[in-house]
């Protein structure tokens, strides 16, 4: 899911469940709007601070069919998110390059 998704759908069950609380007396019809846009706004913050991560950014990319390798430098620290996407069996798209440029790159056991 994707955030144009998630924000669509947010914004199709936010007003829905903001009705049936005025019409239930949880919140006042005055701040119905404000309670809206503040739960929607806090959906889109959450929403952007866990699919910016660079863990999240390397596996978006391996996503698309396009993308046929990613090779991660080896330079690259060993706790880093790309160091340990190219560890992860579940990325096999992501493979680390060697650290000695004679030899091929290799995959992923």
């Amino acid at each position: 899911m994707n955030q144009d998704q998630f924000l669509g759908m947010l914004k199709i069950a936010v007003p829905s469940i903001i009705s049936y609380a005025v019409g239930k007396g949880l919140i006042p019809a005055g701040a119905s709007g404000d309670v809206a846009t503040a739960i929607l706004t806090l959906a889109a913050m959450g929403w952007s601070w866990a699919a910016h991560t660079n863990s999240a950014k390397i596996a978006s990319v391996t996503a698309l069919p396009d993308v046929s390798k990613v090779v991660v430098s080896a330079s690259a620290p060993i706790n880093s998110a790309a160091s340990n996407a190219a560890a992860d069996s579940n990325q096999p798209k992501v493979t680390r390059a060697s650290s000695d440029p004679s030899q091929p790159r290799s995959s992923k056991p």
